[in-house]
């Protein structure tokens, strides 16, 4: 397992810890993906190099935060995905990053596994 790790104004800091499972490649985000912390998951994803798998999976249920910045790495990283044959799975994402995701325009371009319930990430931030 690699973890990697940034630490912006937030005290929690954001991570990114690779490991595999079962032929995919999974990373696990924790903390804020802002402007501050992308490059941290563009590095784990640019160190993955030729390792490849059929299926990339962004593990997100305790990502708190996403903002233009991350959910460009988040493209980025499907471009490579389906450039490669494979595709990029959303694991749980959290109400907030759903939420954020739909408003976008981005969740049909995605895999997403356990999501939030609709009503649940509907009703954020309202």
């Amino acid at each position: 397992m690699t973890a990697y790790a940034a630490h912006s104004q937030d005290p929690g800091g954001f991570h990114v810890v690779r490991a595999h499972d079962d032929g995919q490649i999974v990373l696990r985000l924790t903390g804020e993906l802002d402007c501050d912390t992308a490059p941290v998951l563009r590095q784990a994803l640019d160190e993955l190099g030729g390792r490849t798998a059929a299926t990339l999976v962004l593990d997100v249920a305790e990502l708190q935060f996403i903002d233009s910045s991350g959910l460009h790495e988040l493209v980025q990283a499907l471009h490579r995905q389906r450039a490669a044959g494979g595709e990029v799975v959303l694991k749980q994402p959290t109400p907030q990053t759903m939420r954020v995701l739909e408003i976008v325009g981005l969740s049909p371009l995605f895999r997403i596994t356990d999501p939030p319930p609709r009503e649940v990430w509907e009703a954020w931030g309202d």
